[in-house]
């Protein structure tokens, strides 16, 4: 079933050590945008946000083209985009919902094309890093196999990437409760993630492990 096939591959990936950085990246990041928030420019995303985001992308292989400056201006651009979308999650989102005139869709395409012509306009990896690490609850992160294994080997738009990941999320929580029926929802996600990531992560370590470090291990023989 799904649900042991995710709890195996995060089993997998943390086996490897590979969710050291990602900790790291993702505890710096909220303690600057705490800090933000509870200082003189709430709404204005800070210097140090747009260094902790882009060296994370980076450091993952993003292969982003960006100044940090462009990420700065970037974030600027998105945030009030990003503020709307705050304590949606893979689960509850919905990306027909109209938020102030613009469905929840377009909001996240616009953030995401906005961070990728800031890397050049070829960069659409580094994007789902940068806004995973901002809204880890809701974006999954991918990569070029993960991009090929859900648009069966063509380009797939993000969102509806996101719509695929929504589903298995759905799918996922479905099966523990009903191996389980003590489960609520919530504690069917606590029994998947334990203390060591979002739904939204559990699912990037499964498309890793299951698509990515495939083709990854292929690569070096």
């Amino acid at each position: 079933m799904l649900y042991q096939a995710i709890r195996k591959a995060c089993e997998k990936y943390h086996s490897y050590g590979y969710g050291i950085d990602y900790a790291t990246a993702l505890a710096c990041y909220r303690d600057a945008f705490t800090r933000r928030r509870k200082g003189d420019s709430p709404d204005r995303p800070s210097h140090e946000e747009a260094w902790i985001l882009l060296s994370f992308a980076n450091g993952w292989n993003a292969r982003m083209r960006a100044s940090f400056e462009d990420i700065h201006s970037s974030l600027i651009k998105i945030e009030p985009d990003l503020e709307k979308l705050r304590g949606k999650t893979i689960l509850d989102v919905c990306l027909d919902e109209r938020i102030d005139g613009n469905s929840a869709r377009f909001l996240i395409k616009r953030c995401f094309a906005t961070l990728k012509e800031s890397g050049g306009g070829s960069a659409v990896v580094g994007p789902s890093k940068i806004l995973h690490i901002i809204n880890p609850d809701l974006y999954v992160m991918w990569d070029t196999a993960i991009i090929e294994k859900y648009g069966c080997g063509k380009y797939i738009l993000y969102t509806d990437f996101l719509r695929k990941m929504q589903s298995l999320a759905n799918q996922v929580v479905c099966e523990v409760m009903e191996q389980d029926e003590s489960h609520s929802r919530e504690t069917a996600i606590a029994s998947l993630t334990g203390c060591r990531h979002t739904l939204a992560k559990a699912l990037d370590e499964y498309n890793y492990v299951n698509f990515t470090l495939p083709r990854l291990q292929g690569q070096k023989t």
